[in-house]
């Protein structure tokens, strides 16, 4: 986190399953990095974080970036604790 210390961070939240405003609001970054030009990485950063750990690992999540042209960083955890509340995850 250090090195964001000091620059503007858009954080997006989605999913990689999400059938509808995902790739839209994907694709309206993937316009906002390229409008921001050098900006991005020394002024700006941008991070997309999941809303769904248990199915984005970090393989899908390097699927779903390299098939949109992403650059940005994609967060998901690798530590879920409780599953056992969402019986279909397991």
């Amino acid at each position: 986190m250090s090195e964001l210390e000091g620059k503007v961070i858009v954080i997006a939240f989605l999913f990689t399953r999400c059938p509808d405003i995902c790739p839209i609001v994907s694709s309206h970054l993937a316009w906002l990095v390229t409008q921001l030009g050098d900006d991005i990485g020394s002024k700006v950063e941008v991070i997309t974080i999941t809303v769904d750990p248990w199915r984005d690992t970090p393989a899908i999540l390097d699927s779903y970036t390299t098939k949109r042209n992403l650059s940005w960083t994609h967060l998901t955890s690798n530590t879920i604790d409780n599953t056992s509340n969402y019986p279909d995850m397991e």
